[in-house]
């Protein structure tokens, strides 16, 4: 996504005929910025604080010949004068989305049949994927000759009942008085069989799709470029009277980062998957779903730095989600004896205890300590991972780690001033990395399942 500023004629869906000039700015880091001289609803009668300028969901625009949507705009200033009459008065929109090249009408117009989306740090997942051009470099006779063979290519990925997913190359041309460039430029095509919003493909496949390579990367990713096409948004090719759709460009901030990606740090890659693609992003969009909890809080430590206490206790949480959602239930009794206990218990809590605040805290806290604890949890879920080869830890590494980590998330969460000063930040960053890693190792556990 490249920074842009263009000028033009703005307005609102519902009023084509009131328009008013101004300029759109972009830029990747800040989002949207559109400045408009004058009023796009009719004069009010009476002008005070500002807050009769209000926030719109959707400004249409026709900006250097470039159809623009300008979506979820929140007013962030305006300025007026009495002298120079309410007509001049200047509003700035901050754009959460901008669409190129197409005028959305309403709100729940917003529709995409397909989307091709490219992240930041694709290629170092992609390798082994195929080059798309063949290089021919001829030097003799004091002429030197370079000359490029090129073909897209199309892989296919997945496909369900809900979407088709493609790897697709394009090559990029560039040249300049003193220079010429060709990159590839390899991204995913996503095809979904019914029409889906955009805030349905933001939440889902797109989503799902940028922390499985954040993940795989270990890195947070952002993406560079993303496109999208209707059914009916299309012309007719003028040489091979085939129908093309036409891309609609869209734009919104996306806090890019520059974090370096290390080979040691890459769990999988494209080599790595390319034989059972299906398979894979199956399991993916299974756990994506399952496990949507853990694998949102893994990606919030990736995506954004975080201080040392929440990336261990966000770590250790996703471990316990784990164990919740994909081990059968975890109680130290049988259901029917606990119940009996449990009824027995709440019997002498409404007889002893006359608060009915405290009384209901008590019945609360009792209902649960039938649970496993954390420690036992995360001893579970390690047996697991041991019986089935993923990790090669002792039953006493195991047993340590399980105490380790189940203290220090006490200390962290239940405060005693005696127990908190004895932490050893040391050792919390050296849990906090080996959490991450059993995190790291049950999201891999459950894609190998086929």
């Amino acid at each position: 996504m490249e920074s842009f500023e263009i000028t033009g004629k703005w307005w609102l869906p519902n009023k084509p005929e009131k328009k008013v000039h101004g300029t759109l700015n972009y830029s990747p880091s800040s989002g949207g910025e559109l400045k408009i001289i004058g009023l796009l609803h009719d004069r009010p009668k009476v002008i005070s604080d500002g807050s009769e300028f209000q926030d719109e969901d959707l400004i249409l625009g026709m900006a250097e010949g470039r159809f623009i949507t300008c979506y979820k705009c929140r007013k962030i200033k305006h300025s007026f004068s009495f002298i120079q009459g309410i007509d001049e008065g200047t509003l700035v929109f901050d754009v959460e989305f901008i669409f190129e090249g197409y005028h959305f009408l309403r709100e729940d117009d917003i529709l995409f049949d397909e989307i091709s989306i490219n992240y930041s740090n694709l290629e170092h997942w992609l390798l082994d994927f195929p080059l798309s051009f063949e290089e021919y470099f001829d030097a003799s006779n004091n002429e030197t000759k370079l000359s490029f063979k090129a073909q897209k290519s199309e892989i296919k990925l997945y496909e369900s009942s809900e979407l088709a997913l493609y790897l697709k190359t394009n090559l990029n041309y560039k040249r300049s008085k003193y220079s010429r460039s060709l990159n590839q430029i390899t991204y995913f095509k996503i095809f979904s069989m019914d029409t889906l919003h955009f805030k349905d493909w933001m939440d889902g496949i797109l989503f799902d799709l940028k922390k499985l390579i954040s993940f795989s990367l270990d890195v947070p990713i952002y993406p560079i470029l993303i496109k999208g096409k209707r059914n009916d948004h299309k012309r007719i090719h003028e040489f091979t009277k085939k129908e093309l759709l036409l891309p609609i460009n869209i734009f919104y901030k996306t806090n890019q980062t520059t974090e370096k990606v290390y080979a040691s740090s890459l769990i999988f890659s494209y080599k790595d998957i390319k034989e059972k693609t299906s398979v894979f992003f199956s399991n993916w969009f299974r756990i994506s779903t399952d496990l949507r909890p853990m694998i949102n809080l893994y990606n919030a430590n990736i995506q954004n730095k975080k201080a040392l206490e929440t990336q261990f206790l966000n770590f250790t949480q996703a471990v316990e989600i784990y164990h919740r959602r994909t081990f059968s239930e975890s109680t130290y009794i049988e259901s029917e004896l606990f119940d009996e206990l449990f009824t027995a218990l709440c019997d002498i809590v409404n007889d002893k205890i006359k608060n009915a605040d405290a009384r209901n805290t008590f019945i609360k806290k009792i209902s649960y300590i039938n649970q496993h604890s954390l420690r036992r949890r995360i001893k579970e879920v390690l047996r697991q991972l041991k019986e089935d080869d993923f990790i090669d830890w002792d039953d006493g590494e195991c047993r340590l780690f399980g105490d380790k980590v189940s203290e220090q998330r006490d200390i962290l969460t239940h405060y005693e001033k005696e127990r908190a000063d004895k932490l050893d930040y040391k050792e919390l960053a050296e849990y906090t990395m080996k959490t991450k890693e059993i995190v790291r190792i049950c999201i891999s556990y459950e894609l190998s399942k086929y």
